[in-house]
């Protein structure tokens, strides 16, 4: 689950209000920091073309077996 990060916090009254950034995972912020770098361009290649349903099944069937 990407984690969320704090922004801001404001009090009103005796309330304080939190303000939060969007959920980014590791690699979004990995992202971020060093967008042109090749290494990170593979990987999201990478990333683009796997499936996550496809690949929870594989790895169901692989252990049915053992």
């Amino acid at each position: 689950m990407p984690p969320v990060k704090l922004i801001k916090s404001e009090r009103i009254g005796s309330r304080i209000r939190k303000m939060y950034d969007k959920p980014k995972t590791p690699f979004e912020k990995l992202k971020e920091f060093n967008p042109n770098d090749e290494k990170i361009r593979e990987i999201e290649e990478l990333r683009n073309r796997l499936n996550p349903f496809v690949l929870g099944e594989i790895i169901d069937k692989k252990l049915e077996k053992i």
